[in-house]
């Protein structure tokens, strides 16, 4: 039919599948053929909008085109005066910053956007912003703040009953608990009954995060013995999702 409107919609819808599913390749394929053609029609919004996307996967294999990204997005947002794009946008730059090594340039730039995202009102971004600090703090060496910042974003998550955002909570305060005293073994819990919920919804854990991840599962292993973790692991697993949050927010290691 030619619309080129529809045609661009369905292409940002079929990256953010592919993107869910882990199949970076095919994410950023489609959403560069989004961001072609509302370049080709001079729609600066869907611009905007691609390029966020395309930065999202781009973090995962090339940091410095998901800056160029992110840094076009914001200026456009900037342009056309739209508070929740430049939220995005330096929520962005953000995780950019943070996966340099630039620690304390990251939590600027994500203090900016939850800052934009109070003011919004919008609880599921600020949920977003949490998790973005609550990493940095980890990245930092302050896993007493990351744990706070974890449950704090983790109850907004289950208040907006993103359990994608439950999972990554739990995959976080896991890393941010597992090297404390008694913690290895809630830990395991944590990142099992994470693991179940992914698996459930069909959203494996980005490559970029892994390494956290993988970390918090052999630093578990390693103090349990492979038995005992794979017990603990098997019972968060087996944890409807509401029971795994209610244990990671009132429990403690």
């Amino acid at each position: 039919m030619g619309d080129e409107g529809d045609i661009s919609e369905a292409l940002g819808s079929l990256g953010w599948l592919a993107q869910e599913q882990g199949d970076m390749e095919t994410a950023r394929s489609r959403h560069e053929e989004r961001l072609a053609i509302y370049r080709e029609t001079g729609n600066k919004a869907g611009i905007a909008v691609a390029l966020s996307h395309l930065g999202d996967c781009h973090l995962q294999d090339d940091l410095w085109i998901a800056r160029r990204c992110f840094d076009e997005g914001l200026m456009i947002w900037r342009e056309l005066g739209d508070p929740t794009g430049m939220a995005r946008s330096l929520g962005g730059l953000g995780r950019v910053a943070d996966l340099q090594g630039e620690y304390e340039a990251a939590g600027s730039l994500h203090e900016q956007s939850l800052a934009i995202r109070r003011e919004l009102g919008n609880r599921q971004s600020i949920a977003d912003s949490l998790s973005d600090l609550a990493r940095v703090a980890q990245h930092q060496g302050d896993r007493e703040r990351a744990a706070g910042l974890w449950k704090e974003s983790m109850a907004l998550f289950r208040e907006q009953g993103s359990k994608k955002g439950v999972a990554a909570c739990l995959e976080g305060l896991a890393e941010a608990t597992v090297e404390v005293r008694d913690g290895a073994e809630w830990a395991a819990r944590l990142l099992g009954a994470a693991e179940g919920l992914r698996d459930a919804l069909g959203t494996p854990l980005p490559p970029v995060d892994r390494v956290n991840r993988d970390r918090s599962l052999a630093a578990a292993r390693a103090v349990l013995g492979e038995a005992a973790f794979a017990a603990a692991s098997a019972e968060g697993r087996a944890m409807e999702p509401e029971q795994a949050v209610r244990i990671a927010l009132e429990g403690a290691p």
